[in-house]
């Protein structure tokens, strides 16, 4: 239904389409079944401007996603990557501000504590909110900066590009909790490739190794993996 009719009829037969899929995603110890949005497979499909596939991680940018869906003069098919954990994180909040007039969603969400970083974390979804507080935990908050790319098609390369540019002396990391072959890694330095060469050769890859499923079965395994994932990342 994806390959052949979502992502590809305003190319076939120009019908347009507004349609959500909210697709449960997020590796918490549970079995592959349990992290089904296969984002890797999501981004092969996109060319043209064809589709939106985002991994909000505030509610603001969840309520400005499901909005513009209504309020755009466009239409294209939304895919959501929804972790169901933030649904209940205690960090996972907005206020109602960040949803009045004038606001609008935010392809990339920076961290603004950190005005001069030495390490540039660029991530995706839930796994923002576990760099934090390992970062908080290893007190080396005012050195690392995360940056959350919140909209991953159309990949916000202006924008991230400014913010690269920026910190153009940091060590620049991308981290996923996905296995190396899976998720957004390989979309993400294939943009950055084509758009920003000089800055994708120095960015480190920080991944679960690859792996022929999504996840593992086992809770004990995945939080002894789960973090050393973050300790690389941060260290």
């Amino acid at each position: 239904m994806v390959d052949q009719y979502i992502v590809s009829a305003e190319a076939k037969w120009e019908m347009i389409s507004g349609l959500v899929l909210l697709l449960p995603h997020g590796l918490e110890g549970q079995g592959p079944d349990h992290s089904s949005a296969r984002i890797e497979r999501m981004l092969l499909l996109c060319a043209g401007g064809n589709v939106i596939v985002a991994n909000p991680s505030t509610p603001a940018n969840l309520f400005h996603l499901l909005r513009q869906q209504i309020l755009a003069p466009w239409r294209k098919p939304l895919f959501v990557i929804a972790p169901k954990s933030l649904l209940r994180h205690r960090a996972c909040v907005s206020s109602f501000a960040a949803m009045g007039s004038g606001t609008s969603f935010s392809p990339i969400v920076a961290d603004p504590a950190v005005s001069n970083p030495r390490r540039l974390v660029l991530c995706s979804g839930k796994i923002a909110y576990e760099l934090m507080q390992a970062l908080a935990a290893l007190h080396r908050d005012a050195e690392t900066a995360i940056l959350r790319i919140e909209q991953l098609y159309p990949f916000p390369i202006d924008a991230l590009s400014a913010l690269l540019a920026a910190h153009g002396t940091a060590e620049c990391i991308w981290c996923q909790e996905e296995p190396e072959n899976q998720g957004a890694a390989a979309h993400v330095l294939d943009e950055l490739r084509r758009h920003a060469p000089t800055r994708a050769r120095k960015i480190t890859i920080v991944a679960r190794p690859r792996l022929p499923v999504a996840a593992g079965g086992s809770i004990d395994r995945h939080d002894h993996d789960h973090a050393e994932l973050l300790r690389r990342a941060l260290t």
